[in-house]
């Protein structure tokens, strides 16, 4: 088929458009195969749907991926902050217990005595990385695409 022959999509949308008043005429020459699928698509894209879906599906829909995204982005913080941390602090205990074992055990009982204290900076840390994300960072991004 020579590049004169073939059709675009635009010009087969106005040979089958039955608004267009040349597209009778169209229609009866251009009995192709093409043209009847073409027609069949056009026919079923401009059916309702079967089934009912709601007024604001698409907002749900995207909701739900942005929503996902945000708690996969939200574990992979927790787990590259553990990923980094407990090497470091099995490295840190590592070079305490062989520097000394008397000084390992006072290392320890210390840690022991201010778990609260270490629990309360991780889980600190982990909530202000989480409101960085939800309050600056989605209102940044948000800037973003309106510009």
């Amino acid at each position: 088929m020579s590049d004169r022959n073939k059709l675009t999509d635009e010009k087969i949308q106005q040979i089958v458009d039955p608004k267009n008043p040349s597209s009778e005429k169209a229609q009866i020459r251009l009995l192709s195969e093409d043209a009847e699928l073409y027609s069949m698509l056009m026919e079923k894209l401009n059916m309702e749907p079967s089934i009912p879906i709601p007024e604001k599906f698409a907002l749900q829909t995207t909701t739900l991926a942005i929503r996902r995204k945000m708690i996969r982005d939200f574990l992979w913080n927790i787990v590259l902050f553990l990923a980094v941390s407990i090497p470091l602090i099995t490295i840190s205990l590592a070079v305490v217990y062989f520097m000394g074992q008397n000084m390992f055990w006072e290392f320890k009982n210390i840690i022991v005595q201010e778990i609260e204290y270490i629990l309360f900076a991780a889980i600190g840390f982990i909530t202000i990385q989480l409101i960085d994300k939800l309050l600056i960072q989605n209102k940044l991004e948000h800037l973003q695409n309106n510009h």
